[in-house]
């Protein structure tokens, strides 16, 4: 085909100042096309590397916390264990310090009972898993039982005397009873 030197343009031609600021327009859309592209990269690139250490830190941070978790438990069943022997050992503790001779307690009462009530027979003497000491007796008369609640309760080395049980045996007409004591100032070894 053959090129015709004829042109015909009914548009005045454009002004040098027009055609660069076409070019500065091309241009800045591809700039702002190019800084679209690179901040996408570089935001991605953030994320990928963001997401591989923040993996593997939380990886890291979960497998402690496990290992944490493991030790505590393992702490605890040692706690609950040797704890429980504290726990036993603080409540021994007022008996263990007390440390009184049963001997002397028996013959305490002994004679407190032969001085005020002579028809109490003692049938047992007895320590309890608390530490008070008590005693089993028989008498023909109730008014025993109470006059000698009372005589305990006056002495200065009993601090409490209260009767645990009563029962009347039908076929000897006797009362079983037994009284707990807690002592505090008797003699010590």
């Amino acid at each position: 085909m053959a090129k015709s030197n004829f042109s015909f343009n009914l548009l005045p031609p454009k002004s040098k100042e027009v055609i660069a600021r076409e070019e500065n327009r091309s241009n800045s859309l591809l700039y702002a096309a190019f800084l679209l592209f690179g901040i996408t990269l570089i935001w991605l690139s953030v994320r990928l590397i963001d997401s591989a250490f923040l993996k593997r830190s939380l990886d890291i941070w979960n497998e402690t916390r496990q290992q944490k978790e493991i030790e505590i438990d393992s702490y605890n069943t040692y706690k609950s264990a040797n704890g429980e022997l504290v726990m036993k050992t603080r409540s021994l503790a007022p008996v263990v310090e007390k440390h009184t001779d049963p001997d002397l307690v028996f013959d305490f009462i002994d004679s407190l009972i032969k001085q005020t009530t002579p028809n109490v027979d003692i049938v047992s003497y007895g320590r309890t898993s608390e530490g008070t000491f008590q005693f089993e007796g028989l008498t023909s008369s109730t008014e025993d039982v109470a006059s000698l609640i009372l005589e305990f309760n006056q002495q200065d080395q009993v601090e409490d005397a209260r009767l645990n049980r009563i029962r009347e045996d039908s076929d000897t007409n006797k009362y079983s009873f037994i009284i707990d004591l807690d002592l505090t100032n008797l003699l010590t070894q």
